[in-house]
């Protein structure tokens, strides 16, 4: 009895203490991949670290370790009892062709920064090592590019710059195309027809945050095409030829839209010497009747004519100066006005010397669906651009194949097309192209969708930054994320996404996958949707 009181005391277990895992920089972002992984949330890792967690261990897979520079400075800031974070750069599959050693390699020096921080840097998954070496292996010094946004669009984070960069620069207009958005007369109609004042129309791009813009896209490698447009005519701004010059002479290509009006001598000359690579001319007509039924209270015979002759002396001071640059795309927006001319307007194209036809079937608004193509029109224009093709095949200009999908997809009875098939597939546009507005605002695609501004960061820091990373990779899956707002208050999925011009990225980013053995790195529904993309499905 006497013995029981003095029974020796127990010993608790040692408690296994093991380091949380942390997969982002921030609660957004490591809560939807702990989701995922089936790892414990952001508040269950804090509460862990504050009871004495060992640490931080980092995994390195193909969803973290684009971003593994941000998580790691995040882990090294919260174990590290006041000590300030190192600086970390993030990975750069640079050499591509050695993107797997230039991974082990980078992880090497981040584990060399985080010594001393009890943050744990694990090795780099088995799919992360074959999805590098898929793509190293496919690498060549003309795929770069390409390859470097597909790597993107699977794994969620950026390369390089965006393939197409739409510069407004002007939103005044020397003409009122009936088919514009902005200047036409039917626009009148639109509900937010009263933000397009005057003060609006006055607005123009300036020189400074222009010039800081290319510099950051030459700096991002996004090299493909600087688009100079607007809302209006961007041969209006008084220093449009000077940005053709700038973007030239940092060897980007550069396309620039125009109606052709003001293609006058001193333009043609310019564009020539400075090297433009294309030149698009949006006219959609070949007679003058047409032309003034798309041109209301314009003289169809002599202003038709002055873009012809600026057409025509611009193709034969190529020829003269023996330059191919820049080529000349004529565009035709086919609407019920002008569906009857769609055989003149190649034939109108051939003549003036261009080098391409791009059809763009109207799209329909509330405002202009008595633009829209009549179903009496449709089997026609179907026969119409048909025989267009076969012309094209006996060596014509080359037509842009958007209007053959277009056509495919046309609601009849409504003049739509394309519906429903963007939420389907989901949208890519986010490592492909970017819009910036004339007033500094970047735009996440064509319509009206604000990620941030030119006056308040650089282009370089809103393309990489976490705001454009969220929406980028939202927008993968339109059905789920569809509501999300940009700071405008438009929404991810907008009444603009019927009818996006940018189904053609998403199709080329399809078929890429295929050639460069990608594919089979494509998750769940985003395989179906990319499959559904391909032209050939």
């Amino acid at each position: 009895m006497i013995r029981s009181f003095f029974r020796p005391p127990e010993i608790p277990a040692p408690v296994e203490r093991t380091p949380v895992v942390l997969l982002g920089g921030h609660p957004g972002s490591h809560d939807a991949r702990a989701l995922a992984a089936g790892l414990p949330p952001w508040r269950e890792v804090m509460g862990a670290l504050a009871s004495g967690a060992d640490g931080v261990r980092l995994p390195v897979t193909r969803d973290t370790f684009w971003d593994l520079h941000r998580i790691a400075a995040t882990a090294a800031y919260l174990v590290g009892a006041g000590r300030k974070a190192p600086a970390l750069p993030p990975f750069v599959p640079n050499p591509l062709p050695d993107a797997p050693a230039a991974l082990e390699g980078w992880l090497g020096e981040l584990r060399g920064a985080l010594e001393g921080f009890a943050v744990q840097i694990d090795a780099p998954s088995d799919e992360l090592m074959a999805l590098l070496a898929t793509v190293a292996g496919a690498a060549d010094p003309l795929n770069r590019g390409i390859l470097l946004r597909l790597l993107g669009a699977l794994t969620g984070g950026v390369f390089r710059g965006p393939a197409t960069v739409h510069v407004d620069v002007a939103n005044a207009c020397n003409v009122n195309c009936i088919y514009c958005w902005f200047h036409s007369p039917l626009s009148a109609d639109r509900e937010d027809a009263a933000e397009f004042d005057t003060a609006w129309r006055s607005e123009m791009l300036d020189w400074a945050t222009f010039e800081k813009l290319i510099d950051d896209l030459d700096g991002l490698d996004a090299r493909e095409d600087v688009l100079l447009s607007g809302k209006g005519e961007p041969l209006l701004h008084p220093q449009c030829l000077d940005m053709v010059r700038a973007v030239k002479a940092r060897d980007l290509g550069c396309t620039l839209f125009s109606n052709g009006v003001l293609v006058r001598e001193e333009a043609r000359r310019a564009v020539v010497e400075a090297g433009l690579d294309l030149l698009y001319v949006s006219l959609s007509s070949a007679s003058p009747e047409v032309y003034e039924a798309i041109h209301p209270d314009h003289d169809g015979v002599a202003e038709l004519e002055e873009v012809r002759a600026n057409v025509r002396a611009l193709t034969q001071l190529k020829a003269n100066r023996g330059t191919p640059t820049p080529r000349v795309m004529m565009v035709d927006v086919v609407n019920s006005l002008n569906a009857h001319e769609v055989l003149d307007f190649y034939e109108q194209a051939r003549d003036l010397g261009a080098e391409h036809v791009r059809y763009q079937l109207q799209h329909v608004q509330p405002y202009n669906a008595q633009l829209r193509i009549r179903p009496d029109q449709v089997e026609q224009l179907r026969l119409d651009i048909a025989e267009a093709h076969r012309r094209e095949a006996e060596g014509g200009p080359s037509i842009v194949p958007n209007i053959d999908w277009q056509l495919a997809t046309l609601e009849v009875s409504s003049g739509v097309w394309g519906h429903g098939r963007t939420p389907d597939e989901g949208c890519y546009v986010g490592w492909t192209f970017s819009r910036t507005w004339t007033n500094g605002d970047v735009s996440f695609c064509c319509s009206p969708k604000v990620v941030d501004s030119l006056h308040e960061r650089s282009f370089s820091e809103i393309w990489q930054g976490e705001r454009y990373a969220k929406f980028r990779n939202a927008a993968r899956d339109l059905a789920t994320h569809g509501d999300m707002t940009f700071s405008n208050g438009a929404k991810l999925l907008g009444d603009h996404c019927v009818g996006c011009p940018n189904y053609e990225g998403i199709g080329k980013l399809a078929e890429d996958l295929r050639r460069y053995g990608l594919e089979q790195f494509v998750r769940g529904r985003d395989r179906q949707r990319l499959r559904d993309a391909s032209p050939d499905s």
